[in-house]
């Protein structure tokens, strides 16, 4: 298994096209690297043990062809890059899209330890998503899967036998830091409802060397959406 694993969840509707470009080349590209370590400063990290991957999702509708795809995963950043920049962005609804699919599919993804317990798994941040929007979430919960365990709350026993349940974007999003997956957050609009749930992980996130990368993330969103807007 590999020691690190990034997921980038990105919107694949029309609204995101404008913006896609400028936040791979001066937002993603460095980040990515940066989890690589030293290929910021074009040096290839032999043999890497970091894992990546893409989920795209759209809207619901007829606007859309396909709601939620995932790709495989590669360990070559280049291949990814690649990946990232020949996304096709078409479709769309009214203005929001299906978010919680999105990260619904990607933590689906990671392995997830069955018992669910925060232990020290992530603390060096090893598995990580990037949850990147133009639109704001669907405004209602949808029928969407999320990994099950032994150790819920109490007020969550009711739902742990259930693998499939219905959630919004962010309760789906509150999920992540349960199963020791971090979440950020980057926008290119000034959209509130992508900020409460960027919010609320942050609120559910165990302390640990990872905060400081989420303190980056929400520099980042604010960044993105303030810069891009402003060309």
């Amino acid at each position: 298994m590999a020691e690190k694993q990034l997921i980038v969840a990105v919107e694949g509707t029309a609204a995101m096209g404008p913006f896609w470009s400028i936040i791979v080349s001066d937002y993603l590209e460095k980040i990515i690297r940066c989890y690589y370590g030293n290929e910021l400063l074009g040096q290839k990290v032999p043999n890497s043990n970091v894992e990546l991957s893409i989920v795209t999702f759209n809207s619901h509708g007829s606007y859309s062809a396909c709601l939620v795809q995932r790709s495989g995963w590669t360990r070559d950043v280049d291949i990814f890059l690649q990946w990232l920049s020949a996304i096709p962005f078409a479709g769309g609804g009214f203005n929001d899209a299906a978010i919680a699919e999105g990260l619904s599919e990607a933590l689906m993804m990671f392995p997830i330890d069955p018992n669910g317990s925060q232990n020290q798994t992530n603390i060096d941040g090893q598995r990580n998503c990037i949850l990147i929007a133009a639109s704001n979430p669907h405004p209602l919960p949808t029928p969407v899967y999320r990994p099950q365990t032994q150790n819920l709350e109490q007020t969550e026993n009711i739902d742990a036998q259930n693998e499939s349940r219905l959630s919004d974007a962010e309760t789906v999003a509150k999920s992540f830091p349960q199963f020791s997956v971090s979440l950020s957050v980057i926008c290119p609009k000034q959209l509130p409802k992508l900020r409460s749930i960027y919010n609320a992980v942050r609120m559910r996130f165990f302390h640990g060397l990872f905060s400081s990368v989420l303190v980056l993330a929400n520099h980042i969103f604010v960044t993105v959406a303030s810069r891009i807007e402003g060309r």
